[in-house]
């Protein structure tokens, strides 16, 4: 049977809390609950850092796609690079609404012009004898 001491159980635990923010004071005499409430933020610190890190790499992704027709071994002797986004990728809920709607704009127009497309080949074909 292992037998240990709460002590050192806390003293095994304290370098991660003073490594996520708290003081030795707040660790050994302040609210217990505390160590809750530094836990959860270090989570929400971490999860932020992970979605910035995948933020940028989209960003690099990007970029790369855009000098990729150039930076090949042996481009088209007309290939061009591709002008980079003009503004930032939308980020909350918000600005995702507003891409869903250019989404479906560009739906309904992509819509509109096939109908109109049918109708003139429809059309041409009744008018050529």
């Amino acid at each position: 049977m292992l037998h240990f001491t709460f002590t050192e159980q806390f003293y095994k635990v304290l370098p991660h809390y003073l490594a996520i923010g708290m003081t030795s004071d707040q660790f050994w005499s302040g609210d217990p609950t505390l160590v809750i409430y530094y836990r959860e933020a270090d989570r929400l610190r971490l999860k932020r850092e992970n979605y910035i890190a995948y933020i940028q790499g989209a960003y690099y992704y990007k970029a790369l796609i855009c000098v990729a027709p150039v930076m090949v071994a042996f481009p088209k002797k007309n290939a061009k690079a591709e002008p980079y986004i003009n503004e930032p990728f939308p980020i909350g809920k918000s600005n995702e609404e507003l891409m869903q709607s250019e989404k479906r704009k560009l739906i309904d127009s992509r819509d509109a012009f096939r109908a109109f497309a049918t109708n003139f080949n429809k059309h041409r074909k009744e008018a050529v004898p």
